[in-house]
Parts: C-alpha cells; structure tokens; sequence
C-alpha cells in the first residue's frame, strides 16, 4: 500500500509538469495567433483601400468615356476617417465670380426639380458642397458653395466611399485638388497625381503609392518602406 502511494503521488506531480507545460505552449501559440492574426487584419485593410480606390478611379475613366463628361474624384480626410467620391460635372457658371447664385451654360434643368440635391463647385480648391434650396431652367441656389466664372457644377455618381478603418491618406493636402478625367479618357494633368496611403499604427510600415498618370489617365501602385 506504501508502495502504491508513492506511485500515485509520482504520478500526480508528472501529471501537474505535464500541464503546466501544455499550458505554457498554449500560451505561446495564442501569443503567436494573435500577432499573425493582427498582421493580416492590417494587411487586409491596406490591400482593401488599394484595390477600392483604383477601382473607383479606373470607374471614373471608363464612366468620363461611355458619358462624355468629365468626371472628378475627389478626396476627403478628416480625423482618421478617409473618404473619396466620384462626380459628374453637369454645366459651368457663366455668371459673376464670387457668386452665391449658380448660372449654367449647360443642360436645362426642369424648373424646381433639384431643391434638396447636393451640388458641387467641383473647380473649387478644395471642392464645395452646397445643398439646392431652388432652381430655374438655367440657374440654381443653393446654400453652402460659391461659384466663380467657369467654375464646373456637378453631382454625385455614387455615395461617397470611406477607406477601411486604419487606413489613411499620407498626403491629404495634395489631393484637395480632384483628379480629373475628359471625355476622352485623358486628364488635364501633366504631371503625375500620387495618392499616399498609410495606416495609423506606430510602426506604419510600408507605404502605399497609387499613382495616376499624367494626361494618360493610367493607374499604377507601388510601395515604399
């Protein structure tokens, strides 16, 4: 019996080893689950703000084409939300600069048929927004925007897009310019339009370059560490 108790008290303490060990390892691998897991969370993110974005200006291209018109994406960044939108100019002022009432060479519009609408001054820098409070065949009000001589009015093509959360705009003053696309496909800018992406951590890693080409219109992405 003596013999026997020995035994069972020997195999109660390999077993007690055997646990802590199995426990140890557990830890370890959570540990190691939990910083791969964050790693693809963030990847995941800026792979996802890449892809929306060059889809949004690859759309804006195609739709500058298939509708003759000119079409702006535009940028916006506030805080760490980072958000973008694409519009269709739809006439320019031809009244006074400065103006708070808008006076279109364009199409004409049915009289009252815009009042709530958002339009944009889409040549503004940066871009503004107005909401019609009344309209005319050629000319509009709206609260909110002023307009000057030549100035493109438009609207929204879609609802305006956020980047996924985390994901930022590295050089947010540069983009308060729209990037603009013709009806041909081509854009008035000669040079190079970058749009920098980033993610809000201390160790932000790599950057994000999509680049779109001057007066071609093309797209290309790149990094930098």
């Amino acid at each position: 019996m003596k013999r026997l108790s020995i035994t069972s008290r020997r195999q109660r303490g390999f077993t007690l080893l055997e646990l802590l060990t199995v426990v140890a390892i557990m830890v370890i691998l959570m540990s190691l689950a939990g910083a791969s897991y964050y790693g693809l969370s963030r990847g995941a993110a800026m792979t996802g703000a890449v892809s929306n974005l060059r889809t949004a200006i690859s759309h804006a291209r195609q739709y500058a084409v298939s509708r003759r018109a000119r079409v702006y994406v535009l940028f916006f960044q506030e805080n760490d939300a980072a958000r973008y939108l694409l519009a269709v100019a739809d006439g320019v002022h031809v009244g006074a600069n400065n103006a708070v009432q808008l006076q279109v060479s364009g199409p004409r519009w049915e009289p009252g048929s815009l009042g709530g609408g958002t339009i944009y001054n889409l040549d503004a820098v940066p871009p503004q927004s107005g909401t019609v409070v009344g309209n005319g065949a050629y000319t509009l009000n709206a609260s909110g925007v002023m307009w000057g001589t030549g100035d493109h009015c438009g609207w929204a093509v879609d609802d305006q897009e956020r980047l996924p959360a985390g994901v930022i705009y590295e050089n947010p003053g540069d983009l308060e310019a729209p990037i603009v696309f013709r009806p041909d496909g081509t854009t008035p800018d000669l040079e190079d339009r970058e749009i920098r992406l980033v993610e809000l951590a201390e160790d932000q890693g790599e950057t994000l370059v999509i680049t779109v080409k001057g007066l071609t219109g093309h797209v290309v992405v790149s990094s930098e560490e």
